[in-house]
């Protein structure tokens, strides 16, 4: 069976990717392959944003990506420095920045590209939603 790290960089807002990858996971995974890691990259990083809400009729992706986490535990990871610029706070970048509010919570985790190439160099595949 073949492993994989997924790549998202499209924002929830701007198209249905979020519903699309977090499907091909569950594919992936309910056929015995492996998902090393979900990357949050460029307004990706949106979709970890836990204070985002989505209308009745739609599809709220942060709880998606939650749910495959929970099930699967598979890895949410977070580009910190994209995140940053883009308002996404973890506890600990939100308390350097001495503010007392964060939007960026577990299951989702921030780091680097580093650890992201890293667990890449261990995937068969990459898919970027």
């Amino acid at each position: 069976m073949a492993s994989y790290s997924i790549l998202i960089t499209s924002a929830p807002s701007t198209s249905d990717s979020a519903y699309q990858a977090t499907e091909f996971c569950r594919e992936l995974i309910q056929t015995n392959h492996t998902v090393d890691q979900i990357f949050f990259y460029q307004d990706g990083v949106y979709h970890a944003n836990c204070l985002m809400t989505s209308p009745s009729d739609e599809r709220n992706s942060y709880q998606a990506w939650t749910k495959l986490a929970e099930d699967f535990a598979v890895p949410l990871i977070v580009c910190a420095t994209a995140a940053i610029r883009r308002g996404i706070l973890s506890k600990q970048e939100a308390a350097s920045l001495d503010e007392s509010s964060y939007n960026l919570k577990a299951p989702f985790t921030d780091t680097g590209l580093g650890e992201f190439f890293t667990l890449l160099h261990q995937s068969d595949n990459l898919v970027q939603f």
